[in-house]
């Protein structure tokens, strides 16, 4: 029994090349984000799965077989790849997704110092995982360790660590014993053309040509260490180099959890400074409920570019998750994200009733306070605080939901949030909750003013029809954090409990 998928975004749907990206251990599909980009710049849409005892997903099979067994489901209805990158154990399992590929369209697989054979060195490489596990490392001493990481790499590999399940990575290493897989690199099927790239062993490197098949085209890069993607990222892909804080892009990026099938769908929309994986925490919940999940990156945040930061384009931009008739049971919108769903109205189908939940959306804000907003939301992109500043902060967020919170910061345009109040003033969004559409109920969920609260009652239109107001006594801007209960109460019943 395993729990649901997930997986990482980027890039058109509709492009002519598609590439899938496969995660190492204690890593997350988030860790891709670099070359990832780089990717969907040469014209791909890119997908980057998490695997079973990673992002918070479990399971009881972790033999390598079964990890690449359950991505099956990326491979449903003829689906291809013309690129499959794999690194560490994400190469073994791509390898054992060989016979998944179809016949007819050639694939290029990229394999990045994938461990083949450990059988001396297993025991010691266990216990180095759990003891990083056990005592997980600030994005700071990772940058510390590797002078070539970004900050944005770094805090992606502490995140990749944080969501990490401990009781799986000891399962990994306890069914795949012995830890033997050089035989996966013989009888490559002949539409399948694969580049192996070892890392220096002096670095760290896990890969020895010893084991390698010479007929395998092999690449050694003498002083880089594993971690390629982050080192050497032009050579995976293109040679491209990579900067060292990542370009921005107008492409298409999300998050989404379970499964498409799922006879329930949902969207969710973060707020100001945040991204889409903001949302784990609801989406896991959601997913139990039966519901397929999807959070888009607003542009201007998450390395997204943006050049008119208005709330009607940052929702404009968005309408293709529309597109072909796509509806939702359910969207959701925090703070700024709570606006751009009530702009999103007109474009929801009049056929199906679709339920919206806004969390504290600012509906309406004075002069002085858009003036102290601006002033907060600037100091904190320029003071960038780390994991623990903000758990100090909120003693109610779990690690997870402040590591989330500061890479939200960390991937955000400073001249797209500075351009949002620039543009939005004067702040007054009151007016889109009147004429809510009769295929539409909304559910305003308000924070207690006393704990921070950005949307008042006062700011609230009386008598609107399919409209319920809550206030969360002593609930915070963070509903979705604090009180996520709150949000499944509004999801129409039967409902699991939690």
């Amino acid at each position: 029994m395993s729990t649901p998928i997930s997986a990482s975004f980027w890039g058109s749907p509709t492009a002519s090349k598609r590439a899938l990206l496969i995660h190492g251990l204690t890593m997350s599909s988030q860790s891709w984000e670099g070359i990832a980009r780089l990717l969907v710049a040469e014209g791909f849409f890119v997908v980057a799965p998490n695997l079973l005892g990673h992002a918070w997903r479990r399971g009881t099979d972790y033999r390598v077989s079964a990890l690449a067994e359950d991505l099956r489901p990326y491979f449903v209805m003829d689906t291809h790849y013309d690129v499959i990158i794999g690194h560490s154990i994400g190469g073994l399992v791509t390898l054992s997704l060989l016979p998944f590929l179809p016949k007819t369209k050639e694939t290029t697989v990229i394999l990045l110092d994938p461990p083949f054979e450990r059988l001396e060195t297993v025991e010691k490489e266990k216990i180095w995982f759990m003891k990083e596990i056990a005592d997980a490392r600030t994005a700071d001493e990772y940058m510390a360790e590797n002078p070539a990481w970004s900050r944005g790499d770094s805090m992606l590999r502490a995140l990749g660590i944080a969501m990490c399940d401990r009781t799986a990575v000891e399962e990994i290493f306890k069914h795949n014993t012995p830890w033997s897989f050089s035989g996966l690199l013989k009888n490559i099927p002949p539409h399948v053309k694969i580049t192996l790239m070892v890392s220096d062993p002096k670095p760290g490197g896990l890969s020895h040509l010893e084991h390698v098949p010479r007929e395998v085209k092999t690449k050694v890069f003498i002083g880089i260490s594993h971690w390629i993607q982050y080192e050497c990222a032009a050579r995976p892909p293109n040679h491209i180099k990579q900067p060292t804080h990542p370009s921005m892009s107008t492409s298409m990026s999300a998050s989404r959890w379970g499964s498409p099938t799922a006879s329930k769908r949902a969207l969710l929309i973060h707020g100001l400074t945040m991204s889409s994986q903001s949302w784990e925490g609801i989406a896991q919940l959601l997913v139990a409920e039966g519901f397929f999940v999807v959070a888009p990156n607003l542009i201007g945040h998450a390395w997204r570019q943006c050049t008119d930061p208005h709330v009607s384009t940052l929702a404009e931009d968005l309408r293709p998750y529309f597109s072909m008739d796509v509806s939702y049971d359910v969207i959701i919108g925090h703070s700024l994200g709570g606006l751009v769903t009530l702009s999103l109205l007109p474009f929801l189908p009049k056929t199906k009733e679709t339920i919206v939940i806004l969390l504290d959306p600012p509906l309406e804000r004075t002069a002085e306070q858009f003036k102290e907003d601006k002033i907060r939301f600037m100091k904190e992109i320029t003071h960038v605080r780390c994991t623990d500043e903000h758990m100090a902060e909120h003693p109610a967020w779990s690690r997870g939901d402040s590591m989330l919170r500061a890479l939200g910061v960390y991937m955000c345009d400073g001249t797209v949030v500075k351009g949002i109040f620039e543009h939005s003033g004067p702040y007054s969004f009151r007016g889109l909750l009147k004429n809510i559409p009769p295929h539409v109920k909304i559910a305003l969920l308000m924070s207690d003013p006393e704990f921070g609260a950005i949307c008042h009652s006062e700011n609230v239109p009386v008598d609107v029809a399919r409209l319920n107001v809550k206030v969360l006594d002593g609930i915070g801007h963070w509903i979705q954090y604090e009180l996520p209960k709150a949000i499944l109460d509004e999801l129409p019943l039967p409902r699991a409990k939690l």
